[in-house]
């Protein structure tokens, strides 16, 4: 049934011309590649799927630029032919709608890792020396989250010893990005370094220096005077923060003997507790209460003096 459906929606986004029901489409394709799990595609068919993906998102730049080079021709001339302000809010719109179809389509191959790694060498190969170089040259925000969405997913599912000596400079370029202006790209980029310590195991140990020096970049990144004007950017701002300060936790809880707990725990509790980012403060809190139960010395120091 799974192989149908994902046939079938794959079969209609070849005809689509909406991109909101592309959004859709692709948004449902994700849950049933996630939901069938490892068994629903063999090797050649992960090529085939993936090779399909990266289509959609071709064709998704493309109409991008076709849009972007009727308002540039559109913008000079006689007054009367030029594009007015509903047209450019139209434009935008279809741009905007295109970058998160973009978004949604990297999805895809993020769960095609988790789902079917052993089948993802062509794919990850075909990422790192083609796909994602070339998204690398764009300094927009967009192209930035969607590079880092399928970095942080490869650091997340596939690992160091999938990827080899690739990995490093993967974790490398994931680190930096937390000095960027765009808080939703920090916060993407924390959350990468967060899954490194996770999930990279003694590969943690020789990158951990310039991990935790990228997650105090971003956890000291001041916010100016434009961020604290508007709440929903004073809001991203703090959730970045907090995603910073949970891949800190995430350091300490996984990575034992791979970095210098003594410097880091107070600095860490000394974040603590998160205020936006409510799923991480879950899990932050829970973990200061059991590695409190488990040797209260060790957070709270010989003589508790951090309760202070």
């Amino acid at each position: 049934m799974a192989k149908s459906y994902s046939n079938n929606i794959i079969q209609a986004m070849e005809s689509e011309t909406e991109t909101d029901c592309l959004i859709q489409q692709a948004q449902a394709l994700k849950e049933i590649v996630e939901e069938a799990g490892e068994n629903l595609l063999q090797p050649d068919s992960v090529d085939q799927f993936s090779d399909k993906i990266f289509e959609f998102i071709k064709q998704s730049e493309n109409r991008i630029q076709e849009n972007t080079k009727y308002e540039k021709e559109n913008m000079t001339g006689e007054e009367e032919d030029q594009l007015d302000e509903e047209d450019l809010l139209v434009l935008k719109e279809e741009n905007k709608n295109e970058q998160q179809l973009q978004l949604d389509l990297g999805e895809i191959i993020g769960v095609l890792f988790k789902t079917h790694k052993a089948h993802c060498q062509n794919l990850a190969q075909k990422l790192i020396n083609t796909v994602l170089p070339e998204v690398a040259k764009h300094e927009s925000k967009q192209k930035q989250k969607f590079l880092l969405f399928i970095l942080d997913d490869m650091v997340e599912f596939l690992g160091p010893a999938f990827l080899g000596p690739v990995y490093p400079k993967i974790v490398e370029q994931i680190c930096s990005y937390t000095s960027s202006k765009f808080a939703a790209i920090r916060q993407a980029s924390v959350y990468g370094i967060g899954m490194v310590a996770q999930h990279g195991g003694d590969a943690f140990a020789a990158l951990s220096d310039g991990c935790l020096l990228s997650l105090k970049t971003a956890i000291e990144f001041p916010m100016d005077g434009s961020v604290k004007e508007k709440k929903s950017k004073a809001s991203q701002y703090h959730h970045a923060r907090d995603n910073a300060v949970a891949a800190l936790g995430k350091v300490l809880q996984f990575q034992h003997g791979r970095a210098d707990h003594t410097a880091l725990i107070p600095f860490w509790l000394n974040q603590l507790p998160l205020t936006h980012d409510m799923d991480e403060a879950k899990i932050q809190n829970k973990f200061v209460a059991e590695a409190v139960l488990r040797n209260p010395t060790a957070i709270l120091g010989d003589k508790y003096e951090r309760l202070e």
